[in-house]
Parts: structure tokens; C-alpha cells; sequence
């Protein structure tokens, strides 16, 4: 019995032979088509689907850091109603903010640093708004749990 090689062309330049096949849809693709991707290469079709994510989690990442500052600025507003801005209200501000974004960003990876960053940035905003002198977020009791709230925020949009 013979076996009869048969030569794979791709299916966008005939002329071309190869031996390599989408991982996706597995059309055979010369070194012009391929798309180099996490699992595997792929034709300019398949890739095509996949590349169009990154513009996705650009807008994910956008609402994500304005839900973020509008969470902390709340969060500044309300916390002298409650007294003395304490690492446990910290903690709070912190894990609510990190759950604002995280929802947000759709539970994507990598909105740790934007959350951390926002809410640092919402709570001062949000001082300042409430009529707080600059020189009080230089303060032990403004730094402390603003350090805290952003620990909790970047903990819990990471998870």
C-alpha cells in the first residue's frame, strides 16, 4: 500500500507550501498568514477575533478607574460622618472601592495597580473637595489608612 504525500498549501497564497495549520480552525497558513498567539499560531481570520480584545479591556479599564474615583470620593465624603478616618474604616474604604473596580473591569486581571492608584488618588480628591488643608495628606492620620484603603483596594481588584 503507498502513501501519497500531499503537498498543504495555504489557503490565502496557493503558491505557497507549508506544513503548519490554524490551531483554531486548522486551514493550513504559510509564514505571511501566521499569527503567533498563546495557544499556538493562528490564521489572519482566527487572529483576527483575538486581537480585538485589547480595544475591549481599554474601555473596561476607562469605567474601571472612573467607578473607582467616583467609589473613593464617596468614600472621602462619607468618612468624617463617621469620625475619626481609623485603619478599620480604612479597610472598608479599601475593600469596597477594590470590589467597585473589580466589577467593573469585568474580574480581569491587572486592575490591582489602577485601584490602589484611584483610590490614593479619590481620597485625597475627595479631602481636598471637603475643604481639607494640603498639608493634612501629608499627615500620619490621613497617610496611615489612605496607605491601608490602598493596600485593600490593589488586594481585592487583584483577586
Amino acid at each position: 500500500m503507498g502513501h501519497e504525500d500531499t503537498e498543504l498549501t495555504c489557503v490565502n497564497h496557493p503558491r505557497s507550501a507549508t506544513l503548519v495549520r490554524c490551531s483554531n480552525c486548522n486551514s493550513p497558513i504559510c509564514v505571511k498568514c501566521m499569527h503567533e498567539t498563546p495557544v499556538g499560531m493562528k490564521c489572519p481570520n482566527c487572529a483576527r477575533v483575538q486581537y480585538a480584545k485589547p480595544k475591549d479591556m481599554g474601555r473596561r479599564y476607562a469605567a474601571g478607574a472612573a467607578g473607582l474615583l467616583a467609589a473613593a470620593v464617596l468614600a472621602a465624603a462619607v468618612v468624617p460622618m463617621l469620625g475619626r478616618f481609623s485603619p478599620l474604616i480604612g479597610v472598608v474604604v479599601g475593600l469596597v472601592v477594590g470590589a467597585v473596580v473589580r466589577s467593573i473591569g469585568r474580574r480581569r486581571a491587572g486592575l490591582g495597580g489602577i485601584a490602589a492608584t484611584g483610590t490614593a488618588c479619590g481620597l485625597a480628591l475627595g479631602f481636598l473637595v471637603l475643604g481639607a488643608p494640603f498639608t493634612y495628606l501629608l499627615s500620619a492620620p490621613f497617610l496611615f489608612p489612605a496607605v491601608i484603603a490602598t493596600a485593600a483596594a490593589a488586594f481585592m481588584a487583584s483577586r
